[in-house]
């Protein structure tokens, strides 16, 4: 098992380069991203159950299923962002203050972005079922666009100036990928995925009227989604061949939490029986968790592993 990430996100003895730097907020986005990925089913789920009945929801909240705690991806969020600014600014010689200060500008970055868009209804009023004052959502929108745009600036700010380390390149090896090589196609992966969302977006709201559309309406955003999945799969490939786990049992993995999510939708769908429907769920949160590590191995797992050793080595 490689260390590496590990250590770069939370290890603040050491210091890094703009290139870790941005490794590290790609690692981030990863994280974000699974968050909204948990919030996006669960609100699913959600929405599914109070069609049925609203007493059904509501005994549901209260009679939850066991579920295994998901990771607190927040307090990682908070945590990575101020160590990897921290080391960033010990690399350009600056105060430590500054990288505390600058981390959490990052943080707030990744709230408003991720966070807020999806855990707040403030500026979605129709969805309450009440009209929500107009400066109470200019005031919602302007402190989210507020911190994007200092998080925006603070990351760009450490990415930039160059400091006192190195950057080592990878050896490249055809067909495979080390870890570093892996996180900066994953960076152009999220690069592709936002602008590829902001197009199909965009051709959505030329059609104003909800009632116009059709199944065709949906193909440009099903040919996105497609294309990304599958350019995904394809670094995953890549990268587990640089790793102790194989393709064939990540696929395998992959098909089990598409069956349970899918058998868990259907049977919420088909059942009124609150202990049908959290039975499905308890076992379905044990494969999303199951499958939730394994998506981080892809981060851990080597072929070239080294020994867990926190901080700066000692020189002789």
């Amino acid at each position: 098992m490689n260390y590496k990430i590990i250590k770069l996100l939370f290890d603040p003895r050491e210091t890094i380069n703009k290139e870790e730097f941005l490794f590290g907020i790609i690692v981030l986005f990863f994280f974000a991203f699974s968050f909204i990925s948990d919030f996006t089913i669960n609100a699913s789920i959600m929405s599914i159950i109070s069609s049925k009945s609203v007493h059904l929801l509501a005994t549901h909240q209260v009679i939850k299923p066991f579920t295994i705690p998901n990771l607190p991806i927040s307090f990682i969020l908070f945590y990575s962002a101020v160590i990897l600014a921290i080391k960033r600014v010990k690399d350009l010689q600056s105060k430590l203050w500054i990288g505390v200060v600058v981390g959490i500008f990052i943080f707030l970055f990744f709230d408003a972005l991720f966070f807020k868009t999806t855990t707040s209804t403030g500026i979605f009023s129709n969805l309450l079922g009440f009209e929500i004052d107009n400066q109470i959502k200019i005031f919602h929108i302007s402190s989210m666009l507020f911190y994007v745009v200092i998080g925006i600036g603070s990351i760009l700010f450490l990415s930039i100036l160059k400091g006192t380390k190195s950057y080592i390149k990878d050896v490249y090896k055809k067909g495979s990928l080390t870890i570093n090589q892996f996180i900066k196609q994953l960076g152009i992966w999220f690069i592709a995925t936002f602008f590829g969302l902001i197009i199909t977006t965009l051709l959505f709201n030329t059609n104003k009227s909800i009632a116009t559309l059709s199944y065709g309406s949906f193909l440009p955003l099903l040919i996105v989604i497609c294309i990304l999945f599958i350019w995904y799969l394809k670094l995953v490939y890549m990268r587990l061949k640089n790793t102790t786990f194989s393709f064939l049992k990540y696929l395998i993995c992959l098909i089990a939490y598409v069956i349970g999510l899918t058998s868990v939708i259907m049977i919420i769908f088909k059942v009124d029986n609150l202990n049908y429907i959290n039975m499905s769920l308890t076992f379905f949160s044990v494969i999303s968790i199951a499958f939730s590590f394994i998506n981080l191995s892809l981060f851990l797992l080597d072929k070239d592993s080294k020994p867990l050793v926190f901080g700066t080595e000692k020189q002789d």
